[in-house]
């Protein structure tokens, strides 16, 4: 028997190792790298949780496990190594069916989730919601596909950690939740997960719990702040650390008051726990992948609440910012969805002859399991399923991010309309019988007991199981939104994510009514009409360059003004001292020599600039490090200053109890700024606190502790290292 364990451990690893293979050619490209390693550990969770765990289990509570093969010659070796290649594919299909899917669902959830954290946040402050959103800020100014580049380079896992730490703590608070509705609204608690409604029901109900946690996460990954002061750090330190400490003790306590309440309940613990550790691991690691992209939609969604939507738009309107041709293009992919469903039920006919008795051989309760031959085929079938989802919901996005870049419309309200129609027509053509690309299917895979016989030993190993999902019931319900949401909010996903790559972003300062007001403006790839110039949202950038000559003498001539300038239609006419009309023939005949380049504002804020007056760096036992002063009156003494803010600190902690850092003193006309690193921690002196002035804070810390590193991690007492660091504090605080 122990020999049969070992040859299972051994076969059971094969998935593992063919997973590894593509590492190899992907190991020099940092970016690649850290996403494919992050899929690694995806697929090693998901395999040992989500399928060999449970099957284990299941087996251990008495479930028949099935026989798939008998090998009796070197030959029939293939067709275990087949299977296990087959089932390699399956997993990195239904991990990717999650990122696709179901994730987008958090991720859209969560920035709408955010907008109400900040109102109820500004409650007290006073004014209307619309002025108090002209206040709040985010650090926030890079294209969203490159800040994920950036993230996945730097390749940090320190707010994954803090996520995971969090949501290990909710875990039995969890269960004891999802259990003890299930008990009031059935009747019914079964020991054994998968052969009840809530192992179906687990998957829905981890999207409900991830999207507020997501939603105080973003507050913090965008540094939101209000007048300049961050606040989204506080709540989410605030919120999590609550959490922890409550959830703690309520967990412990669900925990023993399950058990006793369902003494056999053991094998439900563990069947819940190993699913929801597969799916806080999947969610953690592709963390980076969409944290830029949900605060992106964050920043737009607080941007929309800003302008004046007291006038209500016309139908005319509404057509010109989506343009029709999204919306066609939009039911056109419908009618391909409704083809390549029809394919593939063509496929399974031939494939398989499919029929309730097709189905009913792969049913979890099936004490008899399918054959080898069966359960591959379903295995295929399964991946040309999860490939169906993929070539609509991607195509569907291309075709929005496409062409909405090439014509001044609104591609989050294309999308809208295209999906609003392409439900209609469903409904319509087929009875309300809606395709599982909008909802759930009728069975929810689920692992089960399996063996491969080789010679006279048995392998023991997982297969993929069907489990019929109930209707018409409170359960099916609840998960309504989640079904019908998810292809909509993938789509918003997955078309930011074509719509910005590769495409520039610029920043603009300017001063009006005496605020500074901040605008991002992206690249686009089409000459805006000269109704729409007029507007404020646009920037023209006249680049320089000598590889054309132009022929015409007038263009020459406004050329030479304008080259190497940014400006607006209305600063672009008054550098030229022409008429609009004038001024806009001129500008699209550049436009057609590849001179000018046109930039949409994407979102704009207040932001506040602050006067510096010092900046300290102070070693965590209080000794100074390095001190700058932006001011010749300030003569203090740092050695006086690195002590009196490690006694301030070590004070707040002691009398306060509090495991939170001292981060802010505010005293009238100045503000100390805090930040903290691993060896050492920065502290500015200025005469207010913003939004800039913080992450340049956290920025420099950071830089500061790597480049120094090795002398931080044993030092001695000698500055004469640090002294060079004058020239990076005036580089990086004047930008």
């Amino acid at each position: 028997m122990s020999l049969e364990i070992l040859l299972s451990v051994v076969f059971n690893i094969i998935p593992i190792i063919v997973a590894l293979s593509p590492y190899l050619p992907l190991r020099n490209n940092p970016v690649w790298k850290a996403l494919y390693l992050r899929l690694l550990v995806c697929f090693i969770f998901f395999w040992i949780f989500y399928d060999i765990l449970p099957a284990v289990l299941f087996q251990l509570n008495g479930k028949t496990s099935t026989n798939l093969l008998t090998v009796s010659t070197p030959v029939e070796v293939l067709n275990v190594l087949g299977y296990y290649l087959t089932m390699t594919v399956d997993i990195f299909f239904n991990i990717f069916n999650f990122l696709i899917s179901s994730w987008p669902f958090i991720f859209v959830g969560a920035p709408v989730i955010s907008v109400l954290i900040i109102i109820f946040h500004l409650r007290r402050e006073s004014g209307g919601v619309r002025e108090k959103f002209f206040k709040v800020g985010y650090e926030f100014k890079e294209n969203p596909i490159k800040t994920v580049k950036e993230r996945l380079k730097n390749n940090s896992w320190s707010d994954e950690k803090e996520l995971i730490k969090l949501l290990i703590v909710l875990l039995p608070l969890s269960l004891y939740l999802l259990t003890g509705v299930l008990s009031a609204v059935t009747g019914v608690t079964d020991t054994l997960a998968p052969s009840s409604e809530l192992g179906w029901f687990i998957e829905v109900f981890i999207a409900y719990l991830l999207v507020p946690i997501t939603a105080v996460h973003l507050l913090y990954f965008s540094k939101v702040s209000y007048e300049g002061k961050f606040f989204g750090d506080k709540i989410r330190q605030s919120v999590f650390y609550y959490l922890i400490s409550i959830g703690a003790v309520l967990s412990g306590l669900s925990i023993i008051l399950f058990i006793q309440q369902n003494p056999a309940s053991i094998p439900t613990i563990i069947y819940f726990v190993s699913y929801y550790a597969m799916s806080i691991i999947v969610f953690v690691a592709f963390l980076p992948l969409y944290e830029s992209i949900s605060t992106f939609l964050l920043v737009k969604i607080s941007n929309s609440i800003k302008k004046n939507n007291s006038k209500l738009k016309t139908v005319n309107n509404i057509i010109d910012e989506t343009k029709s041709y999204t919306v066609i293009i939009g039911v056109f992919l419908f009618f391909i969805i409704l083809v390549l469903n029809f394919f593939l039920s063509i496929l399974w006919l031939f494939t398989t002859g499919v029929g309730p008795s097709f189905f009913n051989q792969f049913l979890f309760e099936n004490p008899v399991g399918p054959g080898f031959l069966q359960q591959i085929s379903l295995e295929f079938n399964i991946i040309l399923s999860f490939t169906l989802i993929f070539i609509g919901l991607i195509g569907w996005s291309a075709a929005s991010a496409y062409l909405t870049r090439s014509a001044p419309s609104k591609l989050y309200s294309a999308i809208a309309i295209s999906f609003i129609l392409s439900i209609i027509i469903t409904i319509i053509i087929l009875n309300m019988d809606i395709p599982f690309i909008y909802g759930r299917s009728s069975y929810w895979v689920v692992p089960a007991p399996a063996s491969i016989k080789i010679i006279d030993f048995i392998v023991f190993t997982p297969r993929t199981a069907l489990l019929q999902v109930p209707s018409w019931t409170l359960f099916r319900f609840a998960a309504y939104p989640f079904d019908l949401l998810k292809a909509f909010f993938s789509t918003m996903i997955l078309s930011t994510m074509i719509y910005y790559r590769g495409v520039p972003f610029t920043f603009r300062g300017e001063t009006s009514d005496s605020k500074n007001i901040g605008r991002i403006y992206s690249k686009i790839s089409y000459t805006p009409s000269f109704k729409l110039l007029n507007q404020s949202e646009f920037l023209i950038m006249i680049e320089e360059k000598g590889d054309h000559i132009i022929s015409k003498k007038r263009i020459a001539e406004a050329y030479n003004i304008l080259k190497g300038g940014v400006y607006t239609f209305p600063e672009l006419v008054s550098k030229l001292n022409m008429e609009g009309r004038e001024s806009y023939y001129i500008l699209r005949r550049l436009a057609g020599y590849k001179y000018s380049v046109f930039y949409r504002e994407e979102f704009n804020f207040i932001f506040y600039k602050a006067v510096l007056k010092s900046l300290y760096l102070v070693s965590h036992d209080g000794r100074s490090l390095f001190s700058y002063a932006f001011s010749e009156e300030l003569t203090t003494e740092p050695v006086l200053v690195a002590g009196m803010l490690s006694a301030i600190s070590s004070f707040v902690r002691e009398t306060t109890k509090s495991r939170e850092l001292l981060r802010t003193v505010d005293h009238g006309d100045t503000t100390l700024l805090v930040e903290y690193g691993k060896y050492a921690f920065a502290a500015l002196l200025a005469d207010r606190e913003t939004t800039d002035l913080r992450g340049k804070l956290q920025r420099y810390i950071n830089e500061f502790e790597k480049k120094y590193e090795k002398i931080l991690a044993d030092w001695n007492g000698d500055i004469e290292p640090f002294e060079k660091e004058a020239a990076r504090v005036v580089e990086l605080f004047a930008e």
